[in-house]
């Protein structure tokens, strides 16, 4: 078949039409353009104020200085942003044309299934290629400055690209599995994220099933194990500047896996197509079977009711029908007692995982995980209490940030949010009820958080004062991204873009501020100090959570049971003030969202009719 054919065929062109119109894909480009100047003016502007009093030699040698540095952290950012973006845009292809009711009329079409998959693939890897051309015009105008390699660019942008380019294709692939695009868009940022993360989980899992290796043991293995992994092949590659390459990963090794994974997923998808249309058919078709039994069932109710009438002697009436439904014995603990805020009924009884697979998968494997964890290193040890922590914090973290992405942006596409601006409710108790609702939703992995620290502090590996520490900061972030998830949810169109707005959020405050103060710091010349250190981690919620978690640890183990961590605690009182902070200040973050979100409510909330 001609790829041309494949990829660039009729619904190509429909669909670039669909995605290119819409206004987030402007606002999107405008952003990263924005990000990106900022970037750059505030690391020429520290060079010149750094050298202003110098020779022109001495400033002409800064700027060749600063301009490798400053091209390899504009290549992170857009290696980072693309691979959230491109999930965002590529999770919709095929669960917008299921929520259109448009995927019978596309499978009617002469296409096949793999026309189908490449063009919609292609249609939304145009976008993300535009994106990676957005800094070409900073970069241009570094290299005037001298002292950077052109191979690091190419080779960087490669990288980034064909990443991105199996991120979406995984999307893709999910989108035809899932009904929802934030499912979608999760899935493909996890496949980013094993990816990139494949060495050290490979590792990990070979010393926790008690095999030993390192890449001090294995060093061929693991070259060729990181070959999987764009992160490694990004440092390989960035080597030339920082000097700093762990592991020699050659690029187009990398660009041909990250290719061949991503035909693999593109490859399922095609298969999966006539699968999913035969079930959309069958969900929408009115004769299915779900319907028929539905049918018969009223049928018989309703002849029952009018046997027992007649043979009353009278014709059947509504209280007729109304003691029939009375007498129908109810099985228990089926109650259906709603209470007078029915928003937050609902939104209580949903379950954390709409999938059971989806649950009792994640279940086995931080279960095998924490209890290899237990195994290895030590219930009574610090790894063993602090790297399952940190794994159930940050999965923790991540599912509060899609909880609540989709409760309005959700409703608009099932199309039942006019129905429920119909009802008497007033703004504040519909966004509240969705944030708690969400906030119930991420409850068991706090209980599972919680949980883990009882259980190493039962062995003695963390101290106990850490069960009252480390939950508040965790649960104050958890609360946080609930109500910026509701917030993001009634702004956004669609509940993917609320879920990458979310997540960029909480990127951008958690990663973004340390990382951005970091390097003003070290263009500036600045001698920081603790102070300003205490207020990054006050808006950080994962370094506090790891600093208490750490610190109780090593409060455990010292012999006069001090709480000092050097360079970050030196007290107990010092800890119970950042942690504090830390909480307060997220949920104030938390209550501005709600509030705003109600003052926006009227104005967004019609427009999404």
């Amino acid at each position: 078949m001609n790829p041309l054919t494949i990829f660039f065929g009729a619904l190509f062109w429909r669909d670039i039409r669909i995605v290119s119109r819409k206004p987030r894909t402007f606002w999107a480009r405008f952003s990263f353009a924005l990000v990106l100047m900022a970037m750059g003016a505030i690391g020429i502007w520290g060079q010149i104020f750094g050298t202003q009093f110098g020779s022109a030699t001495q400033q002409m040698e800064g700027m060749q200085r600063i301009a490798p540095m400053l091209s390899l952290f504009v290549m992170w950012v857009q290696f980072i942003m693309l691979n959230i973006a491109a999930p965002t845009i590529a999770a919709p292809a095929f669960v917008d044309e299921r929520t259109k009711r448009t995927l019978d009329t596309l499978a009617m079409t002469p296409l096949s299934s793999l026309a189908i998959v490449g063009s919609k693939f292609s249609s939304r890897l145009v976008p993300i290629l535009i994106l990676a051309i957005v800094p070409v015009p900073l970069l241009l105008m570094l290299r005037i400055f001298g002292g950077l390699e052109p191979r690091f660019l190419i080779d960087a942008t490669l990288i980034t690209v064909s990443s991105a380019a199996l991120g979406a294709a995984a999307a893709l692939c999910a989108s035809t599995l899932v009904k929802r695009a934030p499912n979608a868009s999760g899935f493909g940022v996890i496949v980013i994220l094993i990816a990139n993360f494949f060495p050290l989980l490979v590792s990990a899992l070979l010393y926790l099933v008690g095999l030993g290796w390192t890449e001090r043991a294995a060093p061929g293995f693991f070259r060729w194990l990181s070959v999987v992994s764009p992160g490694s092949a990004f440092i390989s590659a960035s080597g030339s500047i920082t000097g700093m390459g762990f592991s020699t990963v050659p690029t187009w090794a990398n660009v041909i896996s990250n290719i061949v994974l991503a035909t693999a997923f593109l490859l399922l998808a095609a298969a999966r197509v006539p699968a999913m249309v035969r079930a959309g058919s069958r969900s929408t078709t009115p004769t299915s079977l779900s319907s028929r039994r539905a049918a018969k069932a009223a049928a018989r109710a309703t002849a029952s009711a009018t046997t027992i009438s007649e043979t009353d002697g009278a014709t059947p009436t509504v209280a007729d029908a109304r003691r029939r439904r009375s007498s129908v014995p109810r099985p228990v603990g089926t109650s259906r007692t709603i209470s007078d805020r029915p928003v937050l009924w609902r939104e209580i009884r949903q379950t954390s995982f709409r999938s059971p697979i989806t649950r009792w998968i994640l279940i086995a494997v931080c279960v095998f995980f924490i209890g290899m964890m237990y195994l290895q290193a030590g219930v009574s040890s610090q790894p063993g209490a602090i790297v399952p922590a940190i794994m159930l914090g940050l999965l923790s973290l991540f599912v509060a940030a899609n909880a609540s992405t989709s409760s309005i942006a959700g409703e608009v596409e099932a199309r039942t949010w006019s129905s429920l601006l119909s009802t008497p409710l007033t703004p504040s108790k519909i966004i509240w009820s969705k944030a708690l609702g969400a906030m119930r939703r991420c409850l068991p992995l706090l209980l599972a958080f919680i949980g883990h620290l009882v259980v190493v502090s039962l062995f003695g590996a963390i101290h106990p004062a850490a069960l009252l520490i480390a939950p508040v900061t965790l649960a104050a972030g958890m609360f946080m991204l609930c109500c910026t998830g509701v917030l993001t949810s009634l702004v956004s169109r669609r509940s993917a873009m609320a879920a990458t707005n979310n997540l960029l959020l909480a990127a951008v405050l958690w990663v973004g501020l340390p990382v951005s103060t970091a390097i003003s710091i070290g263009l500036l010349s600045v001698n920081p100090g603790k102070e300003l250190w205490f207020v990054i981690n006050v808006l950080n919620v994962p370094s506090t959570s790891v600093i208490a978690i750490t610190t109780a640890c090593e409060a455990a183990s010292d012999s006069r049971g001090r709480w000092i961590l050097r360079g970050f605690v030196s007290g107990f009182p010092e800890l119970l003030a950042l942690v504090s902070a830390n909480a307060l200040v997220h949920v104030l973050i938390g209550l501005a969202a709600m509030a705003i979100a109600r003052s926006i409510f009227y104005r967004h909330a019609l427009r999404s009719t």
